[in-house]
């Protein structure tokens, strides 16, 4: 009886190192792009706090020409092609690009961005076959024009979309961008913004979710 019960248990354990293992891997690989927003819908110091908050997440991530690549966009009234995937390949150069892109100010059309963001995704631009696709979008949601169609476009395209809501939000806007409410964070106002980092980091390295309560085989008596 013991022998069998040590047995169950290993299998156990080796299920939930399995699934923490497919969640390590699938945070040393991907083309992560951020869309920042930058109209006046936020003010210079909120646009700040976004910019140290999207490195503190690029940090949290193996980057490297094998590993993870980083693109960067912003959008007010238009998009703004900051980087590509395929522009750095360490920490340092990516932080340093995105603590010093600019502030405008204008209206907010995320959905001509999301539009836009899916030529990011092009082998041109240097994203990859057989590697997760994922789109960072942060903003308050209260786009001047329709987010819906372009998200479920990313979306057939295999390109994983989360969203990250800031203050008064448009809720129904950012769960259209996210698809589902589990790639869907929100925090009341940029001081706390910085509180997600981890919760954002865990969905996003997410790959092969393991079963809350494997289930071992049947062993005869």
């Amino acid at each position: 009886m013991m022998g069998r019960t040590s047995f169950v248990f290993s299998l156990i354990v080796a299920a939930l190192l399995s699934g923490i293992a497919a969640q390590r891997t699938a945070c040393k690989s991907g083309d992560f792009v951020f869309l920042l927003d930058r109209s006046s819908s936020i003010n210079q110091d909120e646009h700040s706090i976004m910019k140290n908050f999207t490195t503190t997440l690029v940090n949290s991530f193996e980057v490297g020409e094998k590993l993870v690549h980083i693109g960067l966009c912003q959008f007010s009234d238009n998009p703004k092609d900051e980087f590509y995937l395929n522009k750095y390949y360490n920490k340092e150069d990516l932080n340093t690009h995105i603590l010093e892109v600019d502030y405008t100010g204008g209206n907010s059309y995320l959905g001509k961005a999301l539009d836009h963001i899916k030529n990011y995704f092009e082998e041109s631009r240097g994203s990859r076959d057989r590697v997760p696709k994922k789109l960072v979008v942060i903003t308050d949601g209260d786009s001047r024009d329709d987010v819906e169609d372009a998200a479920d476009v990313l979306r057939d395209r295999n390109i994983t979309i989360f969203a990250i809501g800031v203050g008064d939000l448009h809720y129904l806007q950012l769960l259209q961008i996210a698809g589902t409410p589990e790639r869907l964070f929100t925090v009341r106002n940029y001081d706390v913004l910085h509180s997600l980092k981890q919760r954002v980091v865990d969905v996003m390295c997410e790959h092969t979710k393991p079963s809350p309560n494997p289930t071992p085989p049947l062993i005869s008596p």
